[in-house]
């Protein structure tokens, strides 16, 4: 199907609707994610420190507040207090000091009005690692992308390719393990330069330099050290390059 500039193969949502998006670092960048993916997915999490530090959660503006298909039936809070609350801690393991926020959860139920189908779109407060775990069971679609890591040091995609094949575990590792099968790996390739998922990254940078329709053809099948493999069957924009969609087959 194609709309709004965005392509993706038909019938990679089939499978997906009982399942979740999750997209860390996620800033002000939701749109195109709601967009492009619902009524077929019905629950995203967007998750950033950023989240309600000017204003209390109970304070911000709905996401769709001016999206005609969509009616916001109710808002709900969870985790943790509406306004920010940080500190500085230290880690027992590496006496290094880090900042903590206090999480909190803002979801908005809304009905997709052409459709009748409900959907929910929660924007959390905190790390986008902690709140994978606690969080996310099974992962339909994982988001990303836009991000330098600035402030969150958290680098999704990069993976040291003889550390992982002896044993070592990364972020990304996390997202395997809860991604179903024919799931969904949605990126421009943000902070992932080297190593053996380095065709995420094979346009960032390029900005508008190519086209959604070229870098798809460009794009090259490939199956990492477990077993995971990943095609090409969409493009969701551009941010720091062109987004592409990879459909994600877990190892037999």
């Amino acid at each position: 199907m194609t709309a709004s500039g965005f392509i993706l193969e038909r019938d990679v949502l089939k499978t997906l609707k009982p399942y979740p998006l999750y997209y860390p670092c996620s800033g002000r960048d939701y749109l195109d994610a709601i967009r492009l993916f619902a009524p077929h997915i019905t629950e995203f999490f967007f998750v950033d420190w950023s989240y309600f530090q000017r204003k209390p959660a109970d304070q911000v503006k709905p996401i769709l507040q001016h999206k005609p298909a969509y009616q916001l039936i109710d808002v709900e809070f969870s985790e943790g207090p509406l306004s920010a609350i940080t500190e500085w801690r230290i880690d027992p393991d590496t006496g290094r000091s880090y900042r903590w926020i206090e999480p909190c959860r803002r979801s908005e139920r809304y009905i997709h009005v052409p459709s009748s189908q409900e959907i929910v779109i929660h924007r959390r407060r905190g790390s986008g690692a902690s709140g994978l775990k606690k969080l996310i069971q099974q992962l339909g679609i994982f988001y990303y992308r836009g991000d330098s890591s600035e402030g969150s040091n958290l680098l999704w995609l990069r993976v040291n390719t003889r550390k992982h094949k002896r044993g070592k575990r990364f972020l990304f590792d996390e997202v395997l393990d809860r991604i179903v099968d024919n799931g969904l790996i949605v990126t421009d390739g943000s902070n992932c330069p080297y190593g053996e998922y380095h065709e995420f990254a094979r346009f960032h940078a390029t900005h508008d330099e190519i086209s959604g329709e070229e870098a798809m053809r460009s794009a090259t099948s490939f199956t990492d050290c477990r077993g995971f493999s990943y095609r090409c069957v969409g493009y969701a924009g551009h941010r720091y390059g062109p987004t592409l969609i990879w459909q994600v087959s877990r190892p037999d």
